[in-house]
């Protein structure tokens, strides 16, 4: 890991670290209310009928426990970004992956609109993510 201080560090490498910080624990917070909700009626209407064969509560369980994997690793993404270091750049960029992934599964499988549009514009905000990061300048500063 290299010595990173904040005077090389470009604005934008900062931006998406403190950005993913606040992003991994809003994921966490939405997971355990996925996993605390998951028997609950509501919640369960809120989900499609993609597959008849898995329960409703199971989806929102598994779910649940998706985004609070996906927030474990963009804590840990985001601090290893701030310190600097192509491999957290790279990792960066795989978390930024699964949780597009994970947000088109989640489109897929709830057919509230506002729920839709909230995880349409999580996934572009990932994919803005992975630009700033394989952009020239935070390709320079990580010395990929």
């Amino acid at each position: 890991m290299s010595d990173v201080t904040r005077a090389n560090r470009p604005a934008s490498v900062g931006i998406v670290a403190i950005f993913l910080a606040v992003a991994g624990i809003l994921e966490i917070i939405a997971g355990i209310l996925l996993i605390v909700h998951h028997n609950d009626a509501d919640a369960q209407a809120h989900l499609g009928t993609a597959s008849p064969d898995v329960p409703h509560a199971t989806t929102l369980l598994l779910l649940g426990i998706a985004a609070i994997i996906i927030g474990l690793m963009y804590l840990a993404a985001s601090r290893g970004l701030w310190l600097g270091g192509d491999t957290w750049r790279v990792i960066v960029i795989f978390v930024s992956v699964l949780n597009i992934i994970g947000l088109i599964m989640a489109t897929i499988f709830v057919i509230d609109t506002t729920s839709r549009i909230v995880t349409i514009i999580t996934a572009i905000v990932a994919a803005l993510v992975i630009a700033a990061l394989v952009s020239p300048k935070s390709k320079e500063f990580f010395g990929a």
